[in-house]
Order: structure tokens, then sequence, then C-alpha cells
């Protein structure tokens, strides 16, 4: 169900909390702005930090799901969840120690899904032609574009794809708590 905008602008008048918290969002976005910045002006510095802090990440809940395991172990799939933890935590460790390795292998990934996507949002825009095909269209051949950009610079790619991509993720949700901020402070 869709959120109407008058909906929402009266979520901030019943909490009486719109006006207060307004430059507290406005703060927020243009920090998380900068950061994204920040992120795609030292795109290696930001793709090595990414994978690191994805590795951290991986090896808990490798340590979490051995954990899990040894209080489960009369369950049935045992051995496949006491696997899984190991697999988390091979991952985990590789992206710590060898981060931008690691990077080139998410790399390749990130541009083979993006062929993929591209591909099929092309060949379901074509086959279906419902209304904004077209938008449809013109998401996959980008998708398709980038991922052929990636590809052909890859491995060096690695170096700044992730990070780019972080910091145009982190300028988007910026703007979102700007514009949360104005209609906050309507």
């Amino acid at each position: 169900m869709a959120v109407k905008k008058t909906d929402m602008n009266n979520n901030f008048r019943e909490t009486s909390l719109g006006h207060k918290t307004s430059r507290w969002f406005l703060m927020i976005g243009i920090f998380v702005i900068l950061l994204g910045m920040l992120a795609i002006s030292y795109a290696g510095w930001a793709t090595e930090f990414t994978v690191i802090i994805l590795g951290f990440f991986l090896t808990a809940a490798g340590v979490l799901q051995i954990t899990s395991s040894y209080y489960t172990q009369r369950w049935t799939g045992y051995s496949h969840s006491l696997l899984l933890a190991i697999f988390y935590i091979i991952a985990g460790v590789l992206c710590i120690f060898k981060p931008m390795k690691t990077a080139e292998g998410i790399t390749l990934l990130i541009a083979a899904l993006l062929l993929i996507g591209g591909t099929f949002r092309l060949i379901k825009a074509y086959q279906y032609r419902f209304e904004y095909w077209g938008l449809i269209v013109f998401s996959g051949l980008i998708s398709i574009a980038l991922g052929i950009l990636i590809l052909a610079e890859w491995p060096s790619s690695s170096f700044w794809v992730i990070g780019l991509f972080v910091g145009v993720d982190l300028i988007l949700i910026g703007w979102s708590w700007v514009m949360l901020s104005l209609m906050a402070k309507k």
C-alpha cells in the first residue's frame, strides 16, 4: 500500500517532531552527502574499506553460526550449518587480509549481475511491452553498458567500482534525508 504525501506530512505533525527534527535530518543528510562525495573522491580507499568491513561482518556471522551450530548439534542440518559457518569465516578472513584481491571477485560479480539483470529487463520489456516499457529498456541498456565498462577495465576497475557505487549510494541516501527534513519543516 502506497503512503500518500499528505499522510506522511500528517505523521510528522502528529508526532510534533517535525520542526524539532528537521534540522537534524538536514545535518544528517548533508553529512552523508559529504561522505558520499568523499567516497567517490577516494574510490580506491572506499573500496578497500568497504571490503574490509564486509570481512568483519562475514567473520562475525561465521562465529555466530558456529555458536548456534554448537547448540543445535542434534538437529538435522547441523553439518550444513557448520560448513556454512566455515565458509563465512574463510570469506571474511579473505576480505580482511586480501581486500583488493577480494574486490576483484566482487567487481566481477557486480559486472555479471549488471549484464544479466540488464539483459533480462530488455527481454521482458520487449516481450510484454507494458506501460512505460521504454524506461525499462533504457534501464536495461544502462545496466548492460555499466557491466561492459566494468568488464572492459577489469581487474583494474576493481580498485574504484565498489567505492564509486558506495559513494553514489551515500549521496542518494543523503538526499533522501535532506528531502525528509524539508517535509518535516512543512
